[in-house]
């Protein structure tokens, strides 16, 4: 009895047979792999909060950009910190304040220690959620 192999089987074992194939396999994989960011990002949204406010348009200047490179943050969790109310590294009035913000429309801030150099960040929601912008301190 013979058996026939339609050709994508015949391709299949034609691969398995050639080591050099069993590599490109591999580096296929690798590439197809989760990054580490979006592990990450997934594992924020299903512990942190859903969003409590829209962002609007989000901004950064180049300060802030040059803190998240030398940094390698994303930016994205952070911002999605922010918009979840993890206001990060602030004291415990502006948190307060904050908290309060989200009741009477008034001005979010968040702030975030990053890199070895321990540099602050921040990340502003103005009043009316028209725009979200992400800056350094000495930036304001």
């Amino acid at each position: 009895m013979t058996t026939s192999m339609t050709p994508d089987q015949d391709n299949n074992r034609e691969a398995k047979e050639d080591p050099q194939s069993d590599q490109s396999a591999e580096t296929l994989q690798a590439a197809n792999a989760p990054t580490i960011a979006s592990l990450v990002m997934l594992a924020i949204r299903r512990v942190i909060k859903p969003p409590l406010f829209s962002l609007g348009q989000v901004v950064a200047t180049s300060g802030a950009l040059d803190l998240l490179d030398r940094s390698a943050v994303n930016a994205s969790l952070l911002v999605t910190r922010h918009q979840c109310g993890d206001w990060g590294d602030v004291c415990a009035d502006d948190a307060l304040s904050n908290d309060e913000a989200l009741m009477n429309h008034s001005r979010l801030l968040s702030a975030y220690v990053l890199g070895a150099q321990k540099e602050s960040l921040w990340i502003i929601t103005e009043y009316d959620h028209s725009v979200t912008t992400l800056l350094l301190p000495g930036e304001y």
